[in-house]
C-alpha cells in the first residue's frame, strides 16, 4: 500500500454514477487482493481495465475504461494549465509624451 503523505481529504461525490464507480473498484479490487495471489500493480492494471459508468464518453449512457480517460483528461487538464504567452515589456510599454 501507499505510504503516508499527508493528510487525507473526503469530497462528495459529483453523482451516483460517480459514486457507483467507486463502489465498483472497491469491490473489484478486493475480489483481486483476496486470494493474494496477484501483486499490487496487476491489481492497479485490472482495475484500469474495468468498465465504469463515471466514464462513459460525452455523458452517453455507455462505459469508459480508466485506462482509456485518464489520458484525455490528463491532456486536456495540461491544455488549461497552460500560461498565457508573455510579451516582452519593450512592446508593453506606453510611450512618453
Amino acid at each position: 500500500m501507499a505510504d503516508d503523505d499527508g493528510p487525507v481529504r473526503f469530497a462528495k461525490a459529483l453523482n451516483r454514477s460517480v459514486s457507483g464507480s467507486m463502489n465498483e473498484l472497491v469491490k473489484c479490487a478486493g475480489y483481486y487482493m483476496s486470494e493474494g495471489e496477484l501483486p499490487l500493480p496487476e491489481v492497479g492494471d485490472r482495475l484500469n481495465d474495468t468498465l465504469l459508468s463515471a466514464l462513459a464518453a460525452g455523458g452517453s449512457h455507455g462505459y469508459g475504461k480508466p485506462r482509456e480517460v485518464v489520458p484525455l483528461l490528463s491532456r486536456l487538464h495540461a491544455h488549461r494549465k497552460r500560461p498565457a504567452a508573455r510579451r516582452h515589456p519593450s512592446t508593453t510599454q506606453q510611450p512618453r509624451t
